[in-house]
């Protein structure tokens, strides 16, 4: 990914931060597949745990491998909910959903 796609993700992912309940309404939905309710979960678990791939003790680089992993997981989670269930939800897709087929080179 690039830099500029990073910062398209986090826009994104700025629209489910600021509507919580929203985005519980989708993560609970029966239409959303089991891999999309595990995987942020997980990656904020990743994130929490002190043991990580590359240690915080390394300022920069340990940071920006707890932020790579978030944000790869919870978007990939996204990317394989419907759309239906978005506006089930009352989310827009076209601002939350990350398309990786055209997003990524």
């Amino acid at each position: 990914m690039t830099p500029l796609q990073h910062l398209t993700t986090l826009w994104k992912l700025r629209t489910l931060v600021r509507h919580p309940i929203r985005t519980f309404r989708l993560l609970l939905d029966r239409e959303t597949p089991l891999t999309a309710k595990i995987l942020p979960p997980l990656a904020i678990l990743y994130v929490a745990f002190p043991l990580d791939f590359l240690p915080d003790i390394f300022p920069i680089i340990g940071w920006f491998d707890d932020a790579t992993i978030l944000i790869l997981l919870i978007s990939y989670a996204l990317s394989r909910i419907p759309d239906d269930v978005y506006h089930r939800a009352g989310l827009d897709p076209a601002q939350a959903k990350i398309d990786y087929r055209n997003e990524l080179p």
